[in-house]
């Protein structure tokens, strides 16, 4: 979807940033940067084959400390220069972003940043005024395909395309023609409409839904059939694809993923528990051993070294008759031992076989608790639920771990109201941000987030509104009716030993909510 054309367009609207200046270069992940501008702007520049797209833009982003030698080189030529102009070269996937920059006596470089927006062969280089390469985002030490060798050092060249320029084709017959700029995707369009001249377009950003994949264009595409949400600019656009319809279908595949290892775990700790169990019931069955030794002390005298069993009055069953094995090999006190010995081990085994038992328990309760949390978790969540279990990922899409959790914080008036939505976070605002003078919340029962509520006076009004919160940030947000406890903090304690963020409540008292947080949203902040 991103074509010369498209960066034709896309050029022409970051032209608005150039004479600023780039106050700071940032890192969010190892391909993903964006430099802050004079205007309080950013431009934010992706690298990632699945994400490639570079757009300005006002949200707030992550400035990790993920680090590497080019974002270093970027920082180094980049912070405190001057944009100068902004090009695409020859209607390609080229943008080149000439800047001014200033040495330590204050005189100027003059340098460029070549960005490639060539799908999975995407790249960034940073070229001095000779075209030298002062440093590449991805390095290619021999020559590709394309004869060109990407490394420090070595002179940056283009890659040169012969195919016909839409510009300046002038004749009627374009059907079968290669068309620098203009991919497979948009030539559709131009065979639709019988004509080259809708590269003349006005700009007019579009994302179309159709036939369950979502498409975007600098412009409306009549071939495509389908829901249609138009923007004012580019940048809007990009921003609501990759940030949101991207990074829910990258959200979902995360979930999925998660969602699976948790499955498996739980399955294992099944299978674990159940032979738990049987060992278990095996013990509580050789406890029986304490009273065969001692009706085999009764009688030891009556045992002769090489019988193999012997036949005594059970005192504990009105005399009965009780066979007892033996092994003939072993003397009658060592036959004694050996049924001690293994009743001593059974009663051993049975503590410690039940403290095991109630581990595992404790674990899959621990992980139906995550179930639980990946369902209201986004991707900052997604991250840190992966840091959690100690998940490897994939390092193009594995953010730096934060000092401060990506907890939610509602205001309601004068008061504040944290809502935990995974075991990280729930331990960060319980056992880091609140105090003695704070309230928990929490849905009774059930898996839920932890919600603090700061306020200096507790109100039916504030009650009823963080308890609401509660309700909708648990395993009950589908119910009709929940119970949701409340209590001050210095009632709350945290159970050791356990993994998760479960706590101990005491001297709370409770109210019944709708999960409906629509209800209350524009009281929220």
């Amino acid at each position: 979807m991103i074509d010369g054309i498209f960066v034709k367009y896309l050029v022409d609207e970051l032209k608005q940033i150039e004479n600023l200046r780039i106050n700071k270069v940032n890192s969010i992940t190892n391909d993903e940067i964006y430099f802050e501008l004079q205007n309080k702007k950013k431009l934010y520049i992706s690298m990632n084959s699945n994400n490639m797209h570079v757009r300005l833009t006002n949200m707030p982003l992550d400035n990790t400390l993920i680090t590497n030698t080019f974002h270093t080189q970027l920082k180094k030529y980049l912070q405190s220069s001057i944009i100068t102009k902004i090009e695409q070269y020859s209607y390609d996937r080229v943008i080149e972003i000439s800047l001014n920059s200033f040495t330590e006596l204050g005189y100027i470089n003059k340098i460029k940043l070549i960005i490639e927006l060539y799908g999975r062969n995407c790249n960034m280089i940073l070229i001095n005024e000779d075209n030298t390469i002062i440093d590449v985002f991805r390095r290619e030490f021999s020559e590709t395909k394309d004869k060109r060798m990407l490394v420090p050092k070595v002179t940056y060249k283009y890659i040169e395309s012969d195919r016909l320029n839409p510009y300046t084709y002038k004749e009627k017959d374009f059907e079968g023609k290669e068309f620098i700029g203009i991919s497979t995707f948009l030539y559709k369009e131009i065979l639709f409409n019988n004509t080259l001249d809708i590269i003349n377009n006005k700009v007019n950003p579009v994302v179309i839904k159709s036939n369950n994949k979502t498409y975007f264009y600098a412009f409306d595409l009549k071939y495509l059939e389908g829901e249609r949400k138009y923007f004012q600019t580019l940048s809007e656009m990009l921003e609501y694809f990759f940030y949101n319809i991207k990074n829910d279908k990258n959200e979902t595949n995360e979930k999925i993923i998660l969602s699976n290892y948790i499955h498996k775990e739980l399955r294992k700790l099944t299978e674990k528990i159940s032979k738990q169990e049987n060992e278990l019931l095996k013990a509580k069955e050789n406890l029986d051993l304490e009273k065969t030794g001692n009706l085999l002390a009764s009688n030891l005298y009556l045992i002769k070294k090489g019988d193999s069993s012997i036949i005594v009055k059970n005192f504990y069953d009105n005399d009965k008759d009780y066979k007892i094995n033996l092994d003939p090999l072993l003397s009658p006190n060592e036959n004694l031992k050996k049924i001690f010995n293994k009743y001593q081990k059974s009663k051993r085994a049975i503590d410690e076989i039940q403290k095991q038992i109630d581990i595992s328990n404790e674990n899959i309760k621990y992980y139906n608790c995550i179930l639980d949390q990946i369902t209201i978790s986004k991707s900052l969540d997604i991250s840190e639920i992966y840091n959690e279990l100690n998940i490897k990922r994939d390092y193009t899409r594995k953010k730096a771990r934060k000092s401060k959790p990506n907890f939610l914080t509602f205001k309601y008036n004068d008061d504040i109201i944290y809502v935990g939505k995974n075991n990280i976070q729930n331990n960060y605002i319980t056992h880091n941000i609140a105090t003695k003078q704070d309230y928990f919340f929490h849905v009774q029962g059930v898996p839920g987030s932890h919600v603090i509520l700061k306020t200096l006076k507790l109100t039916d009004d504030n009650i009823f509104i963080t308890s609401t919160i509660a309700s909708y940030y648990s395993s009950r947000r589908e119910s009709s009716n929940v119970i949701v406890d409340y209590t001050s903090m210095k009632n709350v304690k945290r159970i050791p030993g356990i993994k998760g963020s479960f706590v101990n409540y005491t001297n709370f008292k409770s109210i019944f909510v709708k999960p409906d947080l629509d209800s209350i949203k524009d009281k929220l902040k």
